[in-house]
């Protein structure tokens, strides 16, 4: 592709992400979600949309659903994607729109930071952990996105809410992070739940059961 297209390449993926999230004016959509997954606590930056579409891997309609948007941040705080979490039985449940430049570092940012943060994977666990831990967690949408992760200016002190993946990726995703952002002299804490196969949200739900 020529250079002079990728401009307009960015500004055609940028205006797609800001039209679905134009389109998203249910916040009862997303209030129920979180209701149904155990979840108390909610963050201004998801958004609901009632019919949002859904493609399957050939780029074929499949049909309109439900989904909580949550809008994915670049490191310098630029709207990159956003993930549409789908509330219908749907594989995979759980869509990013092609970014506008790359979501490589970025978050999903849940609450504004304060001196110290945390990151988790998924939106649910983010808010699990905030919800278990009372300070501001951001959701890196998955493994990889925890191991790339990059924490704002300012932070002093970062808490990983790993994944107890029975396969180690969880734990590996956040060591690896852990370990580059010391070598920055970042202090860095790795929690992980007891239980194989566990995550935060599920340690919200044992406890409440």
């Amino acid at each position: 592709m020529p250079p002079k297209c990728k401009p307009n390449n960015a500004a055609g993926k940028l205006a797609a992400i800001q039209r679905l999230l134009n389109e998203a004016r249910h916040p009862d959509v997303v209030k129920a979600y979180l209701k149904r997954h155990g979840l108390s606590v909610t963050s201004d930056v998801l958004q609901g949309h009632w019919r949002c579409p859904y493609y399957d891997e050939g780029g074929k309609l499949v049909g309109t659903f439900p989904a909580v948007l949550a809008p994915i941040l670049g490191p310098d705080g630029s709207l990159q994607s956003v993930q549409r979490i789908y509330c219908a039985e749907l594989d995979p449940r759980k869509k990013i729109l092609p970014p506008v430049d790359t979501i490589a570092g970025g978050a999903v940012r849940l609450f504004e930071p304060g001196d110290a943060l945390g990151v988790s994977e998924g939106v649910e666990n983010a808010l699990a952990a905030h919800q278990l831990f009372n300070i501001p967690v951001w959701s890196a949408f998955s493994a990889y996105g925890i191991e790339a992760f990059e924490p704002p200016p300012g932070v002093a002190g970062l808490h990983v809410y790993a994944d107890n993946d029975a396969n180690y990726a969880g734990q590996a995703a956040a060591y690896a992070l852990a370990r580059r952002l010391s070598r920055r002299g970042v202090p860095v804490e790795v929690h992980v739940p007891p239980e194989v196969g566990a995550d935060w949200l599920d340690v919200l739900n044992e406890q409440g059961r």
